[in-house]
């Protein structure tokens, strides 16, 4: 659809932090659902694409036309300079664990379970403990690009939408897209009160409840550096 309107142009779909958000129609076996998710989806971008202005130019205000009530008069100028920085940083850091059970007790829960859905549940336990090992740390890294008055964020975690929420409050003057699992994936970064209720996102998270404040913490400053 995207492509279509605007003469095909390319169309790239970038995932944003929804560790807690879904479409409103979701796990339905039906092709209708996700062609209506994505109709919403491509105009939505329209949307976007049709408010924006001709590339290089900015509203100026031009000063009051006296009518029944003085009217502003804005017009498009060209910007006095187009920013055309292009820069990224990488940051590789650890993030403390939550106490996780070792492989041996999952591996026992494992030969005990019947129910299909429980031994599911185990299986992912016992891959997500042989990924991050034995110790109480594990890597995460992520990666910052500035593009032009733009930033681009990229995490292998499943942040929740919080994050980039966040993220566009300290630095409202620029356009802000936020990536989920890219460069493989890790886990889900929940809001420390999920942590308090009993969701799958922090059923199987293995950072600790302050993971996405300390990673938001870390991506302000790289995004802060790169500005």
């Amino acid at each position: 659809m995207v492509e279509r309107d605007t003469g095909g142009a390319p169309c790239v779909f970038l995932h944003g932090a929804s560790g807690d958000l879904t479409p409103r129609r979701s796990y339905e076996s039906v092709p209708e659902a996700a062609d209506q998710n994505g109709r919403e989806l491509g105009y939505a971008a329209m949307s976007v694409l049709s408010a924006m202005f001709p590339p290089g130019q900015q509203l100026q205000y031009l000063g009051i036309e006296e009518s029944g009530t003085p009217l502003g008069i804005w017009r498009l100028t060209p910007k006095a300079q187009v920013n055309t920085r292009l820069r990224s940083e990488t940051v590789d850091t650890m993030l403390p664990l939550i106490d996780l059970p070792s492989r041996a007790e999952l591996q026992a829960k494992l030969a005990q379970a019947t129910e299909r859905f429980a031994i599911e549940r185990l299986e992912r336990s016992i891959a997500r403990r042989e990924l991050v090992g034995d110790g109480k740390e594990y890597d995460f890294c992520f990666t910052t690009w500035r593009l032009g008055d733009g930033f681009v964020i990229s995490t292998p975690a499943e942040c929740y939408s919080q994050f980039q929420i966040d993220l566009r409050a300290q630095f409202p003057d620029s356009a802000v897209a936020v990536l989920n699992v890219t460069d493989g994936s890790t886990t889900y970064l929940p809001l420390p009160s999920a942590f308090k209720t009993d969701v799958y996102q922090a059923r199987i998270a293995f950072y600790t409840p302050d993971s996405l404040e300390r990673v938001t913490r870390m991506a302000t400053k790289a995004m802060a550096e790169l500005n």
